[in-house]
């Protein structure tokens, strides 16, 4: 976001923007399409002002981990392997689709 020239403020916690983005602090916080509308669900009794903009779709790559014990390396292989194939095939696509897409009228 800042390489796209917009202002950016750091926080070490994400619940106070909440509170903040309520109160005009900040135009607006982004957040990971697979976290915002469980988030909204908890948050919109108290911040009844904020909504989730359905007309604006920031996107960027971004990592997710997933750790296994060092000590077994099959483990963390395979797990790799499967995201890789489900991946290629576009099954994890069709999945974040089925689980946020047609609850919240994304498609």
């Amino acid at each position: 976001m800042k390489n796209a020239g917009l202002s950016v403020v750091e926080v070490a916690q994400k619940k106070p923007l909440w509170k903040m983005t309520a109160l005009r602090r900040f135009d607006l916080f982004s957040r990971r399409i697979f976290e915002i509308f469980e988030e909204y669900e908890h948050y919109k009794k108290e911040r009844p002002n904020l909504i989730v903009d359905d007309h604006l779709l920031i996107t960027y790559p971004f990592a997710i981990y997933l750790f296994a014990n060092k000590l077994n390396a099959e483990l963390a292989s395979t797990i790799e392997a499967g995201l890789r194939t489900a991946y290629k095939s576009g099954e994890i696509q069709e999945l974040l689709l089925k689980k946020l897409g047609k609850n919240h009228g994304l498609y």
